[in-house]
């Protein structure tokens, strides 16, 4: 096998959705991030909504401020919903200090990146915004991990220091499953 297609199977590219209604711009993108990122572009804020719901796990979306249907900050606020731990670039050649500021509250961003940018700072921003990914994910993974061995700690002392309602736990998380199960498959 191919010892670059193995690798990139166990470390795909990192997902960047590029929204911007200029078609020389979203070129400029997929020019700079495509080869290092699995790049996904769209002209509207409409479209980049649409490639939000339709596929999950976006590291980043970069996202310009003026655009003609929904405006970038609106976009980003529904980033933050479809795509939660996607880590947000508000991209604008505007320098209104009130766009900026709304931005960043509502739109939480993580950087608000000026145009016209050079290759190098946008790809530098690019790569801090994946690490910030990186870190969101990591972070929740210990934080079930830690969670998960919590309540399996506590599980053991319970059946330590009392067998009986261990057991009887025990089924009731068993019965609680099976319903689960049933309800996900719509039966009654």
């Amino acid at each position: 096998t191919n010892p670059r297609a193995a690798n990139l199977m166990k470390n795909p590219l990192p997902a960047v959705l590029c929204i911007d209604d200029d078609p020389d711009v979203l070129a400029m993108l997929h020019r700079v991030l495509g080869t290092r990122y699995e790049l996904t572009t769209a002209r509207s804020g409409s479209d980049g909504i649409a490639a939000l719901q339709y596929k999950q796990g976006f590291a980043v979306v970069v996202c310009d401020l003026h655009l003609p249907d929904v405006d970038g900050i609106g976009v980003l606020c529904e980033a933050e919903h479809l795509a939660p731990h996607a880590v947000r670039l508000l991209l604008s050649g505007s320098a209104n200090f009130e766009d900026a500021v709304t931005a960043i509250n509502r739109g939480h961003i993580f950087r608000y990146v000026g145009k016209p940018v050079d290759s190098t700072t946008l790809l530098q921003q690019v790569e801090a915004a994946v690490a910030q990914h990186q870190l969101i994910i990591a972070e929740k993974d210990l934080l079930e991990n830690t969670v998960r061995g919590t309540v399996r700690a506590m599980s053991e002392l319970v059946a330590l220091s009392c067998p009986s309602a261990h057991g009887r736990g025990t089924r009731l998380q068993r019965l609680v499953g099976e319903l689960a199960a049933e309800e996900a498959l719509g039966q009654p």
